[in-house]
């Protein structure tokens, strides 16, 4: 699979705070999108995204059924911030 990702930080920030993680082996894909400009908002989004990326492995590791899967990992991200 050949696979193409980019992210645009936009006109108004001087920074790009949104945050990408890829797996093409196993075909995951996470953006989290950046915080509108919010102090430290492009810490927030690698922590999303790192700590969504493990939990997704571990639970697919585990055999876990996959809406489970990403339900844990959403709201294990949302506690790490």
């Amino acid at each position: 699979m050949n696979v193409g990702y980019i992210t645009d930080m936009g006109d108004n920030r001087p920074i790009n705070q949104d945050s990408l993680y890829v797996d093409k082996d196993l075909g995951l894909f996470i953006l989290a999108d950046g915080m509108g400009g919010h102090n430290v908002g492009e810490v927030a989004g690698k922590i999303a995204v790192e700590v969504a990326a493990k939990s997704i492995r571990a639970g697919l590791e585990s055999g876990k059924e996959i809406t489970l899967i990403f339900r844990e990992a959403v709201s294990e991200a949302n506690k790490s911030i």
